[in-house]
């Protein structure tokens, strides 16, 4: 019987770690070229891009700004203020793709988080 205990609160330790490994798994990093060609695949998922501020703007600190890293363009929507243009910047977000018809799609990335 005390085997049996054991084994099970082994049992649960190896499923709790596991679980808490998975929770942690890191957020891809990509170029935002690659998020464009896959925003299909990518659609609900959290990456990490990084890239130069184009353009942008916000008020009251909701807004959108432009990245370009040299492969691509992505609009960023934010709630914490817009970057000032020529700027670098690293976002965490949420990559949404709002529309497709053909070779045209409006995507955006929802900022979780900058650097």
């Amino acid at each position: 019987m005390a085997r049996i205990r054991r084994w099970l609160a082994l049992l649960a330790a190896v499923l709790v770690a596991a679980t808490l490994l998975a929770g942690c798994a890191p957020t891809p990093s990509l170029s935002i070229g690659a998020v464009v060609r896959n925003a299909g695949a990518l659609n609900g998922t959290t990456v990490v891009v990084s890239g130069r501020v184009r353009t942008g703007g916000s008020i009251f600190g909701v807004g959108a700004y432009q990245l370009d890293d040299g492969t691509g363009r992505i609009w960023v929507a934010t709630r914490s203020g817009a970057p000032r243009p020529r700027r670098t910047a690293t976002v965490v977000g949420i990559v949404r793709r709002m529309l497709k018809v053909g070779n045209l799609q409006v995507l955006t990335l929802s900022e979780v988080s900058r650097s």
